[in-house]
C-alpha cells in the first residue's frame, strides 16, 4: 500500500536533484539571468556554507579518523595481516558429540 507512495516520493526527489543540477550548471556557465540566477546563486552559496560546516564538523569530531581506522582494520583483516579471534588465544569452539539418554519404550 505504501510502496507506490515511497516510489513517488523517490521519483520527485530524483527529478528535483536533476533539475537543481541543470540549473547549477547553467548558472555556472552564466546562462541564467534575473531572479532565477539570483536564487540559484544564493542556493549555491548556501550549499557551500553547508559543505564547509559539515566538513569542519567531520574533521573536528574525529569521525573521519575513526572511519579511516576502521577501513584500515578491515583491509588488514582481508589481507590476513590481523589474526582472527581464534588465533588470538581465545578458546575455539569445538564440535564434541554429546551423549543423549533416550528413554526405553
Amino acid at each position: 500500500m505504501l510502496k507506490p507512495v515511497f516510489q513517488l516520493i523517490g521519483l520527485v526527489v530524483v527529478i528535483a536533484i536533476l533539475l537543481l543540477a541543470v540549473l547549477f550548471y547553467l548558472d555556472g556557465k552564466g546562462l541564467l539571468t534575473g531572479e532565477l540566477a539570483d536564487f540559484i546563486g544564493s542556493l549555491r552559496a548556501l550549499f557551500e556554507q553547508i559543505k564547509s560546516v559539515v566538513t569542519s564538523f567531520v574533521h573536528e569530531s574525529g569521525i573521519a579518523d575513526d572511519a579511516a581506522d576502521l577501513l584500515d582494520e578491515g583491509a588488514d583483516m582481508l589481507r590476513g595481516a590481523t589474526p582472527s579471534p581464534a588465533q588470538d588465544g581465545a578458546p575455539a569452539a569445538t564440535n564434541v558429540p554429546v551423549a543423549v539418554a533416550t528413554p526405553a519404550p
